[in-house]
């Protein structure tokens, strides 16, 4: 064998590196928290002179805002001249003029605190990506003459021959040069009916072999077969999609230059009032009064804490969901989009009609030898006694034969009744998987498989067809899928759609509106990523389109999908609640503070505070509504 350690060393080691990365970054930040936190602890407990005080302060305050300052010349760089980054170095900086060491710091604290929060819970499509080349398979048995050599997908050559075994996924595009079986395509085209391959038919990249062994001839070399083309994709789509704009950077367009020319505005008129000699200390003072009241330190904080607190909510209902801003997103969502197999369905074949009682009993009598998923549905919907099988034979990619009371029987499909039973039937109408039961001189009848749909697919439709348009996007027959749609009550339905015609509805889409793609299969990664919010099944669904996915339902009930959307539009309401509170509140203390009244000026700093740390705690304490409400 080449290579003896499956291939641990072939794997990329990228997402390791992006996953070791963060963490440093998390640590770096959560390290600056603490040591800043200590310094205020210090200086405030024992009192030292005004100069170590001084001196510890401003420690502290470079330790946990210069990332704040490098922000601002970012910005400044970019043309963006007033953003919440500005506001807050603005505001901490005039705290410390006039001696407001505590002020300065907490508001640069809890900034921090929120930052680390969100990037915590940030989308982490990015390392996923990195990783996604683990779901390639990663070896293929090279026939070289008479060894079998162990290689690598991207060292295959066209003409190279490689034989795959039964559960094995089959590593790049071919023609089957010898053997049959039957091959699970569901997680790369949606299509729930395993298919048969024969000598001469081609083999698709990343189907998984059901039963029989077949060889390969290289058709296409790794970067060109059908599973790297869907990466490539899935890279495309997470090029495109970025980090929406946040409420709070929006807001700071407008708000910073209106406070800071208010402050700048009062400083002046106040001062040159006094008659531009007096000690100006007065005007600066209330001056950073109004900058301090108007710090966005509550809304930087409590605005990402209801989203946080929401995404700890969809959790306790095994909702996971990868970052804040696809709360917000599926608060808006009116277009919901389907894969088929495996999300609407149970990727598991049911025993749909049968030709009668006779035809089920022979078949299950047979198909309970068989390990195939089509020979299960088959005995799980017999239960009476099954007949003793002798000489039993399963032929990959036709059919299966045994005997039964000394007579031979078969089970296979229309082109196995038509090579070995001498009775011509008419081929049956039907998009399912049909099934015929046959002597060499008969047919004795037929059965007919189909997947089923999921219960919890139709409370869904139940709960959300009057309130969203719901589409199902599949690469299945289109009339299994039509059949699906009116069986659910969808709005619309698409079949035999590759990965990129998925895309192409979905950009269409886009354009009406804010659009959630649902999925589980490697097929479904590219759409995951490139609608507004990408969910997956978290129990059922393929690695790639979990990792693709910024929403899984960790238990595959489709039901949590109209619950989340309850949950976010409840977190976009109690969000907006406290932004509404922080703005009314500032806005009467920041004309209270601008009385021209002496008597005043010992409380200014204490309403400035309140007008800051109160409403921070007064939002703090209606977010948490989202977290341990009853209600859903």
């Amino acid at each position: 064998m080449a290579c003896s350690c499956h291939h641990d060393h072939c794997k990329t080691d990228k997402g390791e590196k992006f996953y070791q990365k963060e963490s440093f970054k998390r640590g770096l930040v959560i390290t600056r928290l603490v040591v800043a936190s200590i310094l205020l602890i210090v200086w405030n407990v024992i009192k030292f002179d005004s100069a170590i005080t001084l001196a510890l302060a401003i420690t502290a305050y470079v330790i946990v805002s210069y990332d704040v300052a490098l922000a601002v010349i970012v910005d400044f760089k970019e043309k963006e001249f007033f953003s919440e980054h500005l506001l807050m170095l603005v505001a901490t900086i005039g705290a410390f003029v006039i001696s407001e060491y505590n002020e300065g710091i907490f508001v640069m604290l809890f900034y921090q605190i929120g930052e680390l929060l969100e990037d915590y819970a940030e989308d982490r499509s990015k390392e996923s990506v990195e990783k996604l080349i683990d779901n390639m398979p990663l070896y293929a048995h090279v026939i070289n003459g008479e060894d079998i050599v162990e290689s690598t997908p991207e060292k295959l050559k066209i003409g190279d021959l490689i034989k795959v075994l039964p559960g094995e996924k089959i590593p790049v595009d071919g023609i089957v040069t010898s053997g049959k079986t039957s091959v699970d395509m569901s997680s790369l085209n949606g299509e729930s009916i395993p298919v048969n391959l024969n000598v001469n038919d081609s083999a698709i990249s990343g189907s998984i072999v059901i039963d029989g062994t077949i060889v390969i001839k290289v058709a296409k070399t790794y970067e060109d077969s059908t599973l790297k083309q869907i990466l490539d994709l899935i890279t495309q789509e997470e090029t495109k999609k970025s980090k929406p704009e946040r409420f709070i950077s929006k807001f700071s367009k407008y708000y910073t230059p209106l406070v800071i020319l208010a402050a700048l505005v009062y400083f002046l008129v106040a001062y040159g009032l006094a008659g531009w000699g007096a000690n100006y200390r007065d005007a600066l003072y209330n001056a950073c009064t109004i900058l301090i009241i108007s710090c966005p330190c509550a809304l930087v904080v409590s605005v990402p804490l209801s989203f946080f607190l929401g995404i700890g909510r969809a959790g306790k209902f095994n909702v996971l969901v990868k970052g804040a801003n696809y709360i917000e997103s599926m608060s808006k969502c009116r277009q919901f989009f389907f894969d088929k197999t495996g999300t609407l369905t149970q990727g598991k074949f049911v025993l749909k009609e049968v030709s009668s009682d006779e035809t089920l009993t022979i078949a299950a009598s047979l198909e309970a030898n068989s390990t195939h998923p089509l020979a299960k549905a088959v005995v799980e919907a017999y239960k009476g006694k099954l007949k003793p099988v002798e000489n039993f034979q399963n032929l990959p990619g036709k059919g299966i034969k045994g005997d039964i009371n000394q007579t031979t029987y078969f089970i296979g499909d229309y082109s196995y009744l038509c090579e070995n039973c001498l009775e011509k039937v008419e081929k049956l109408s039907s998009p399912f998987k049909c099934l015929y039961v046959f002597t060499k001189d008969r047919c004795l009848g037929y059965l007919i498989l189909a997947d089923q749909v999921k219960p919890s697919a139709i409370k869904l439709a139940e709960d959300m067809k009057e309130k969203a348009e719901l589409v199902i996007l599949s690469g299945d027959n289109k009339q299994i899928v039509e059949a699906t749609k009116q069986e659910l009550g969808f709005s619309k339905a698409y079949g035999e759609l590759l990965p990129q015609d998925k895309l192409d509805v979905l950009k269409q889409s886009k354009q009406r509106g804010v659009i959630a793609f649902v999925g589980d299969g490697v097929n479904d990664a590219p759409a995951l990523l490139s609608a507004d919010i990408g969910i997956a099944m978290g129990g059922l669904g393929s690695d790639v389109a979990k990792q693709s996915a910024g929403v899984i339902i960790l238990n595959d009930d489709l039901e949590k999908i109209s619950k989340f959307q309850r949950l976010s539009k409840k977190v976009m309401k109690i969000s907006l609640e406290n932004i509404v509170l922080i703005l009314l509140v500032k806005f009467a203390v920041f004309v209270f503070a601008m009385l021209p009244f002496e008597e005043l000026y010992g409380i200014k700093m204490y309403l400035a505070s309140f007008a800051d740390v109160g409403t921070l705690i007064l939002s703090i304490l209606n977010s948490l509504r989202i977290f341990y409400s009853k209600k859903e």
